[in-house]
């Protein structure tokens, strides 16, 4: 497709406008500086007279360009723009997006609420860095059919589009695409790889957000097959640089300590602790837990219907107690909570603690450990410990809903790993 200058798009428009049986003057340019020092010439009807309508539409005409000009890109998640992407450093790809023959796909982006008016142009993902030593095959639709409109990432979500539309949905991007095979390096070594090289979806008709909401985007792929006719009944992977996006973030479990020998008299191994942290977003689609941080503590293997005592500090220890020889004392009990628990027949007890989210939680080391007396010795025993790191409060804002072929349209589920996006915008 040949391009034409500027000063050419602009004739072009006046001309199906106005028609062309005018007195040509000199030919309109837009007021734009080549040179930062250099004055912007200003507009210059090729019409004469010049008539309020012509200026106007003139005007309109050059702002248009000068926008069109001056495209930005911006990516969800926003810190992801110019890096891999993964939460942690975690090698993480997409395989559901693109993955199925048949398939449709609701995307909720709360990252630009409140971004201000945009006027998207494209979207653009990436494929995952890695050496694809196992070749992905190359796959074609015959039909994408891409719908932008107005959403909200953090309220209700229905199985139907257009009940989760809050604008008039605008269709931007229809026909057959292709995405090309994936091995070794398909764009070489760099790191990440380049946007849209092998996946991009540029609209037909540019769509405009307000950024007073979120924006909402439903793909649905139709007619897909696989190169060289491969069979394709089930997903086949085409692996996008994704995240994980989830509303509650769950702190890690570690075991130390030792050695590990108490084990009750009615038990055939030791009794260990168990505990985990949970930071749970601002709305986590749950209002017991929206802004909460939970701590759970178990026991398992203490005696049958004993009263377990269960403690955790901030701090560890490593004391052996002169009453107790076969496990040590792992807590630093100076610093430590102590809470009452009832086992079951089983010897297993738990409790759950909630409080207020606080940026202070974040990586705060929570160290457990339970004592029972034996079911029949009485004597006093330890459980190996555990620890758990507390997670930063999840930020994601991205959910969404799929249906594969003629499957029934389900919510993701947490955590959940969608392609990061990058946005072409005026």
């Amino acid at each position: 497709m040949m391009l034409r200058k500027p000063t050419q798009h602009i004739e072009v428009a006046l001309n199906q406008e106005f028609g062309t049986g005018r007195s040509v003057a000199t030919p309109l340019q837009c007021g734009v500086a080549t040179q930062a020092n250099e004055t912007a010439r200003p507009v210059v009807s090729r019409f004469a007279p010049t008539t309020m309508r012509l200026t106007t539409t003139a005007s309109i005409l050059c702002l248009a360009f000068a926008i069109h000009a001056q495209s930005k890109v911006i990516s969800s998640p926003p810190q992801f723009l110019t890096i891999e992407a993964g939460t942690g450093g975690a090698p993480l790809a997409s395989s559901f997006f693109g993955g199925y023959a048949d398939y449709e796909t609701q995307i909720f982006d709360g990252y630009h609420r409140g971004g201000g008016v945009k006027l998207i142009s494209q979207i653009e993902h990436r494929i995952d860095y890695r050496d694809y030593k196992t070749a992905i095959a190359a796959r074609t639709w015959t039909t994408v059919a891409l719908h932008m409109s107005d959403g909200t990432w953090d309220g209700p979500m229905y199985p139907v589009f257009s009940a989760n539309a809050q604008s008039t949905p605008t269709m931007v991007f229809s026909g057959s695409t292709n995405w090309p095979a994936l091995s070794g390096f398909p764009n070489g070594t760099t790191k990440p790889n380049p946007w849209g090289a092998q996946v991009k979806f540029p609209f037909k008709t540019v769509w405009a957000t307000t950024g007073t909401k979120d924006i909402l985007q439903h793909f649905k792929f139709s007619g897909g097959t696989l190169a060289n006719n491969a069979a394709w009944t089930d997903r086949n992977n085409y692996l996008l640089d994704a995240d994980r996006y989830t509303a509650a973030g769950k702190g890690y479990y570690y075991i130390y300590g030792g050695p590990w020998n108490c084990i009750d008299s009615y038990q055939s191994a030791f009794g260990y602790a168990y505990t985990y942290a949970v930071a749970y977003a601002k709305n986590a689609f749950n209002a017991t837990y929206n802004d909460k941080l939970t701590i759970d503590t178990r026991s398992h293997r203490t005696g049958p219907s004993a009263l377990v005592l269960q403690a955790y500090a901030p701090k560890s220890a490593n004391l052996t107690l002169p009453s107790i020889q076969c496990q040590k004392l792992a807590v630093d009990v100076t610093q430590s909570i102590i809470f009452t628990a009832v086992a079951n027949f089983g010897g297993s007890s738990s409790r759950r603690f909630t409080a207020p989210w606080n940026p202070m939680f974040k990586g705060m080391r929570l160290y457990m450990q339970a004592a029972w007396s034996d079911s029949v010795t009485k004597e006093t025993k330890l459980s190996r410990p555990a620890f758990t790191i507390i997670l930063d409060q999840p930020t994601g804002k991205f959910r969404a809903l799929y249906k594969i072929g003629t499957t029934a349209t389900k919510l993701s589920t947490a955590p959940t790993v969608l392609p990061v996006v990058r946005y072409t915008y005026n």
